[in-house]
């Protein structure tokens, strides 16, 4: 009796058997992939460097760009009534300020392997706010504002800081500074000095120069200017990022902290 139970039970196994490894065939290569969704970044495009953004000057160029490729492609830009269809969108917000959705929809052939519902259809959506430069009666300061201590990471011992500064007065020329109120970096590289006559005329800016400003990145300097250098440097919580690269010295990274 025992015999004639051994068979059915050893068939069943067996059918069990060929049936999760006709499934696991199936899902093989599945354990890691992922569905297709809408993805992108939005950019401040800033003098030549470019900086993940959610907040940005509506001076600045600001660049959408699809972060995996599709067979077709929508974007809606606030309420501007065009929509674009390229997979990289520069776009300028000269007459907006406020906070706007960026949606992006996309098409693509779906994985229905590992993903039999996929309908190819799929939609991103984001918030971006657009903030105002220099107009006084509407500006937003950056968060960049203030003095960070640190130094490159290549020399951990030698410590300095940093300082950001937004300057607004009726004295300051703008055949020197370029408007009446600026922004400035001071100390880098460090003892950075002008030697101009931007130094007599205002001794608190000599120690720096003005850089092009994002809402939460800047570019600065000169790579052909061996005193100077150039720089790119970006904000991430309290801590201030500076890429710097100097034709004499080399490429150095500064690490600051906020005081």
């Amino acid at each position: 009796m025992k015999e004639n139970l051994r068979l059915p039970i050893l068939f069943f196994s067996l059918l069990m058997l060929s049936m999760a490894c006709k499934k696991n065939d199936i899902n093989s290569g599945c354990e890691e992939a992922f569905p297709a969704v809408a993805g992108f970044s939005i950019k401040e495009k800033v003098g030549n460097s470019y900086f993940i953004a959610d907040t940005v000057f509506r001076q600045n160029s600001i660049v959408f760009e699809t972060t995996q490729p599709y067979d077709s492609i929508s974007w809606k830009i606030g309420n501007d009534p065009r929509t674009f269809d390229t997979s990289i969108l520069k776009f300028n917000f000269n007459g907006i300020l406020g906070t706007i959705d960026i949606i992006l929809n996309a098409k693509a052939v779906p994985n229905q392997r590992c993903f039999s519902g996929d309908n190819r259809v799929y939609s991103g959506k984001k918030s971006l706010t657009i903030v105002e430069e220099f107009d006084k009666s509407s500006l937003t300061i950056s968060p960049m504002v203030g003095r960070y201590k640190g130094g490159f990471i290549e020399i951990p011992n030698d410590t300095f800081s940093v300082t950001i500064n937004y300057f607004d007065s009726s004295k300051y020329n703008p055949s020197f500074t370029g408007t009446k109120n600026f922004y400035w970096i001071s100390n880098i590289p460090k003892n950075y000095q002008d030697l101009t006559s931007l130094e007599a005329s205002y001794p608190e800016l000599r120690n720096g120069m003005r850089p092009i400003m994002g809402y939460k990145g800047l570019e600065f300097g000169n790579l052909g200017d061996g005193k100077k250098g150039e720089g790119r440097a970006e904000l991430k919580h309290d801590t201030l990022l500076i890429y710097y690269s100097n034709a004499l010295t080399g490429r150095n990274t500064f690490i600051g902290k906020r005081q």
